[in-house]
């Protein structure tokens, strides 16, 4: 197949063209973001494994807590430290499983990963105000 067709003179050729040219790229054309596939070939696969579209919000938990004068939040039974610079503050806890992230005034102040065997717990700090993902 030609890189590039002259233009076509009809609708009908015209609708040649582009069936010839699906073809192609459907049938021929390997795709490195498909893992070597052809489009044809990882249709045939069937749709791609994802989570229940509610799984994440059913996992998703939402408090606050208040800041103490040592910078700490208590949080399942554990000692969260993210700083007296948080002192007296009120701050929103997301938490998906063992993943918190804690936030401040709308700004994201630490992410931590809870690990059961410890009862204190410093968090990272994070100097972004945004969250992509918890992972």
């Amino acid at each position: 197949m030609a890189a590039q067709a002259p233009p076509a003179p009809t609708g009908q050729e015209l609708q040649s063209l582009l069936e010839t040219y699906q073809g192609h790229y459907n049938q021929r054309r390997r795709k490195n973001h498909l893992g070597g596939l052809t489009p044809a070939q990882r249709y045939a696969l069937g749709p791609p494994d994802r989570p229940a579209q509610n799984a994440l919000a059913a996992a998703t938990h939402i408090s606050t807590a208040k800041v103490s004068t040592s910078g700490c939040i208590g949080v399942q039974g554990h000692l969260v430290g993210i700083g007296r610079t948080h002192a007296g503050d009120e701050v929103t806890l997301v938490r998906q499983g063992r993943q918190i992230a804690i936030f401040d005034s709308h700004q994201l102040t630490a992410q931590i990963d809870l690990k059961p065997d410890r009862r204190y717990q410093p968090a990272r700090p994070r100097t972004s105000g945004t969250l992509s993902t918890m992972s």
